[in-house]
Order: C-alpha cells, then sequence, then structure tokens
C-alpha cells in the first residue's frame, strides 16, 4: 500500500476512534458524575525533514475533571462536592479502591454506605480525620439503657415574701430504661439561719409521687451566703445524694447525685433556669442521617444520636494520570502519584454537600459539532483512500 493510502487509513482510524469518544461524551450527558473525555491528535514522522508526514493517530484520551452542575435530589445519602477531591469506593470484585465524582449512595440492608454497584463508599471512624479509610457501616444494635446517676439543678429560690416554696421535675432512668419522675420542693425558707445573713431551704423529694425519707438524703437542708451563693459546706461540690433503693430496688438508679452549685438565693422571682439529668432509655434503630461535610449519624427511638463517621475524600498528584475502570470510577495510576486522603473542607480538599449530586459536565452543543468534524475528516480520508485505489488500477491498466 502507499504511503499516501496508509496515511488515509490512518486518519480513518483517528477519526472513526474520535467520533467514538464523542459519541461516549453525548450518551453519558445525564450520568451523574461522569467526566467528558477528549481524543488528542498526534502527526506521525518517520524521521527525516525531507519525507512527508507517515500519517496521524490518537496520542490520548484525556478527561475534562471540572465539576458538572448540581442536581438536588432532597435524598440526604446523595453527596456532591464542591472543590477539589473525589469520594473512594471499594470495589469487592478486584479488591482495589477506585474514585469517583458520582455521589449517588445508598445504605444496603446490611447498613453498609455502598454506590450502585454495590461497591463501599470509603471513610473514617468517629473522631478520625485521615489514613487509610475503611467502609462505612451503620451499626443498628439497640442503645442499651443508661441509669441516672447525675442532675443539675441551676435555680433561683428567690427573696420575696409570700414565696416560700417552688417544685420542679427532673426525668430519671432505672437500670431497664424505665422512666420516673423525681419531683425535688425547695420549701421552708428561713432567714438569718443557721448565722446570720444566711439563708436556709429545706428539700423535700418523691420518685412517682412517693415520698423520699430525708434519711435517704445526704442533707436536707441548703444554705445560702450573704451575697446569695450557695454554702457548700457538708455538700462536697456542691451536690447532695439521693439514695433510690428503696424505691427502686433491683432496678437500679441506686444514687443520684444533685449538683446545686449553680443554684442561687437572689432577690427576685423562684426561678428554675436549667434542670436535666443524664441515663436513658434504650433505643432501637430508627433512621441513619447523612449531612453536609459527609458525617453520617444514626437515629434511635429513644431520641439519641450516635455519629458513625464521616465519608473520605482523595486527591491525587496529578489527577490526569488516572485510568478509568470498567465500572466508570477512575483507578490510580503510576502517573497519577500519591493519593492523599483527608475529609470534606480540610487539607485543600472542597465541601461535601448533601442532599443532590454532581452532573456530567458534557458540553452537548460543542460534543455535536466536534462530531460533525471528525465526520468530515472521516469521509475526506475515505475520499482519499478511494482515489489512491483508483490511481493504483488505472496504472496496473497501462
Amino acid at each position: 500500500m502507499s504511503n499516501y493510502m496508509n496515511n488515509a487509513k490512518m486518519g480513518i482510524d483517528a477519526a472513526s476512534a474520535a467520533l467514538a469518544s464523542s459519541s461516549n461524551n453525548i450518551v453519558n450527558a445525564e450520568t451523574i458524575g461522569y467526566k467528558s473525555e477528549s481524543a488528542k491528535f498526534q502527526s506521525i514522522y518517520a524521521g527525516s525533514s525531507k519525507e512527508a508526514g507517515s500519517g496521524v493517530a490518537i496520542a490520548a484520551i484525556t478527561r475534562n475533571f471540572n465539576s458538572g452542575s448540581f442536581i438536588v435530589t432532597s435524598q440526604d445519602t446523595d453527596l456532591k462536592i464542591t472543590g477539589k477531591g473525589m469520594f473512594v469506593v471499594y470495589n469487592k470484585s478486584t479488591s482495589q479502591m477506585e474514585y469517583t465524582r458520582n455521589g449517588n449512595f445508598t445504605i444496603d440492608k446490611d447498613g453498609h454506605l455502598v454506590n450502585s454497584n454495590q461497591s463501599n463508599v470509603m471513610g473514617f471512624p468517629a473522631g478520625q480525620t485521615s489514613g487509610t479509610p475503611t467502609p462505612l457501616s451503620i451499626d443498628k444494635t439497640p442503645l442499651k439503657p443508661t441509669p441516672t446517676d447525675n442532675i443539675n439543678l441551676n435555680v433561683n429560690l428567690g427573696h420575696v415574701d409570700k414565696q416560700d416554696k417552688m417544685l420542679t421535675t427532673v426525668r430519671v432512668y432505672d437500670s431497664v430504661g424505665a422512666q420516673h419522675d423525681l419531683n425535688i420542693e425547695f420549701n421552708g425558707e428561713k432567714r438569718n439561719t443557721p448565722a446570720a445573713g444566711q439563708t436556709q431551704w429545706n428539700i423535700s423529694v418523691d420518685l412517682d409521687g412517693k415520698a423520699i425519707d430525708k434519711s435517704k438524703l445526704s442533707t436536707s437542708t441548703i444554705t445560702f451566703n450573704a451575697d446569695g451563693s450557695l454554702n457548700t459546706t457538708g455538700m462536697p461540690n456542691g451536690t447532695i445524694n439521693v439514695d433510690l433503693k428503696a424505691l427502686l430496688g433491683s432496678y437500679g438508679v441506686n444514687n443520684v447525685s444533685m449538683n446545686l452549685s449553680a443554684a442561687t438565693n437572689f432577690d427576685g422571682e423562684m426561678k428554675v433556669r436549667k434542670v436535666d439529668g443524664n441515663g436513658q432509655a434504650s433505643g432501637e434503630f430508627a433512621n441513619t442521617e447523612v449531612t453536609d461535610d459527609g458525617y453520617i449519624t444514626a437515629r434511635y427511638t429513644n431520641g439519641k444520636s450516635v455519629e458513625i463517621g464521616m465519608v473520605a475524600l482523595a486527591d491525587f498528584e496529578s489527577i490526569d494520570g488516572l485510568a478509568v475502570s470498567n465500572t466508570g470510577n477512575f483507578k490510580q495510576t503510576k502517573a497519577a502519584g500519591a493519593v492523599n486522603y483527608g475529609v470534606s473542607g480540610t487539607s485543600g480538599f472542597g465541601r461535601i454537600n448533601s442532599g443532590g449530586l454532581e452532573g456530567s459536565n458534557v458540553d452537548s452543543s460543542s460534543e455535536l459539532v466536534k462530531m460533525i468534524n471528525f465526520q468530515r475528516d472521516y469521509q475526506a480520508s475515505a475520499n482519499v483512500l478511494k482515489t489512491g485505489k483508483a490511481l493504483d488500477q488505472a496504472i496496473l491498466n497501462i
């Protein structure tokens, strides 16, 4: 085959590859996270400046890693990266890490965060933001009950005539998570007691309406100084211990420590500023929430939530060196260099937004124009080949 006919054949091959690249972009215009590709042409020479060129070839298929549009889905497991970084997924078939901008994730029946190929989404456990990411999974084990052992009482008992009683209630939990109301009453204000300038109040406590004997309290009176602050004499750290064993027995809230260190006796109305206690009922797993920045939280029927971890992001020394896997994700290569893992908003990484996805960055109009040009190139090369065959036949007929 003559040189010009060989060149024409190479032109057909190159134009065909370019058409395939553009057509691939067009058909993936709606693919989530898809990065458009572009065929790069390269001329070929034999090496002598006195000889005509030896044709053309596709030097490389490059990727455009610019961001696609933001598609709102309102599904909290759908994630989009604004800025640098890629999601990390573990391909179980190849046992390899892969990287993608497609954040269309779901939670499977086993509690794993996965993509459409059932590859595990990788991340870091709660409290960790670097290192090697691991599969993110949600433990659906019920939360165990925790008995109450501490109550904080921030009150102002006031110093106004005809205000001689105040009642407040705090919910406490026993060892099996059952709820009880601990009712605390302050009464019997005595001024200048036990010393001049001091004020004394009595405390009485009942549990679910059943009175607790004063002998079960480490003290049944509290004293305020002349400036209205709590006098902690006989009250280590401003606390009163209440023994509930007689009422709850083997179900435990054995001892509750009531912390009154913030209580005051200032002039003015009697007021409960804040009252709360620790402990919790048992809780069944309810659902999972993925929030901005890729935080994953498990929520339970008792109103509690537990942070599971954060979705990991990855970046490379040269993102253009990544190779495409058969899943449409990207793979690390030597050309891409070392991988760096992190989380949303740190170490140069972009931010993760929940409730949306990154669309394809394909410009369909531009691709159609390119296809027209590639088609012309293809036809021109085909005409050269046709002309060459006609010339060869003419020579044979001489």
